[in-house]
């Protein structure tokens, strides 16, 4: 099931990952400084994003728990 996103000022997540694997090779886009925050896995592993990260696990959790419970009250087949 793919979900749809509704269009708004600023692009997704995705899109925004995709745009940033389209650069032209510089010292500037080859630096891990112009990495895409959460592309970057040595940054997202640094010791003091472990609160980050702690409560980016308990958000996912809690919206996979959301997102099963309203496909289990509406039917799988309902786009959320």
């Amino acid at each position: 099931m793919t979900k749809r996103r509704k269009k708004g000022a600023f692009p997704s997540a995705q899109e925004d990952a995709r745009a940033a694997e389209l650069y032209v090779e510089s010292p500037q886009t080859l630096s891990p400084s112009y990495r895409l925050a959460y592309r970057d896995f040595d940054f997202l592993l640094r010791d003091e994003l472990r609160p980050t990260r702690l409560q980016l696990t308990d958000d996912k959790d809690r919206t996979h728990s959301r997102t099963h419970l309203w496909q289990t009250i509406l039917g799988p087949d309902h786009q959320l």
